[in-house]
């Protein structure tokens, strides 16, 4: 499942700074949402622009911080992913969860589980799974920045401890498809939904 689905993702956003802002708002429009409903929502976001009803809230301001800074965040975070410099994961935790409003450190960390193959999304059910309750999820108004790469760092270090990107993806996609099986086949067809970031579902 990730081997497949999410290494076109990222080979996808890799090569397009398009697919990679789609991505950014495939991931936005997962914020409180079940992922089933994501596709046709996502759909009306692209038809719609910043009209779309599913742009309720702080998601507004979410796809105008995608549409102005995408670009230069698919530049930079692809330069720094290439150089592979000490603690760039983290640092694009940091990134992300300060340039677009909304996004969260587990976000952020779905951002480039999607995009780069790293860190990985503990999200609520993950958090709940495996017991993370206190595992620090919003940077916090006025926080500096060695701060935000601190909390960054330890996020990142839990999920590697979980066992990393993939198995967070995929443990992810069965046990959703085991929650509500009237809406999933199985997890295969979970982890297949996420390509309506990259292509109409």
């Amino acid at each position: 499942m990730y081997a497949t689905h999410a290494k076109e993702i990222q080979a996808e956003c890799k090569r397009s700074p398009e697919a990679f802002r789609d991505t950014l708002l495939f991931v936005v429009a997962t914020i409180q949402t079940h992922l089933e409903l994501v596709p046709d929502q996502l759909t009306d976001i692209r038809n719609q622009g910043i009209s779309s009803k599913w742009l309720g809230g702080m998601k507004r301001q979410s796809y105008r911080d995608i549409q102005a800074h995408y670009k230069r965040l698919h530049a930079t975070l692809y330069a720094q992913a290439y150089l592979a410099p000490p603690l760039w994961v983290e640092r694009a935790l940091v990134t992300l969860t300060s340039t677009i409003h909304g996004i969260n450190i587990p976000k952020a960390g779905f951002i480039l589980q999607l995009a780069f193959g790293e860190a990985g999304c503990l999200d609520t059910h993950n958090r709940t799974r495996f017991g993370l309750t206190k595992v620090r999820i919003r940077p916090e108004k006025g926080m500096k920045y060695p701060t935000m790469l601190r909390h960054a760092t330890a996020y990142t270090t839990v999920c590697r401890k979980l066992g990393g990107v993939a198995f967070l993806w995929n443990s992810w996609c069965h046990y959703v498809a085991a929650r509500r099986p009237g809406n999933w086949r199985d997890g295969e067809a979970v982890s297949a939904a996420h390509l309506c970031a990259i292509n109409p579902f």
